[in-house]
């Protein structure tokens, strides 16, 4: 994997925020480049978890 142009992160940020991974807090944009706490990362994958296996989702 190569490392992320600032295009790239650009496209990630606006993607993420579209699907409603990540809040337009503008503290915690511009700290996009800091390490992010594993309690942060686990928080996000348990969003997409939700968003790909909701709770009250249909059995169809």
């Amino acid at each position: 994997m190569h490392p992320l142009t600032p295009m790239d992160k650009e496209e990630l940020l606006s993607r993420a925020r579209a699907e409603g991974l990540i809040q337009n807090d503008p503290d915690w944009i511009r700290s996009l480049e800091e390490p992010m706490p594993a309690w942060a990362v686990l928080n996000l994958v348990m969003a997409l978890l939700e968003k790909l296996n909701p709770p009250n989702g249909s059995y169809d």
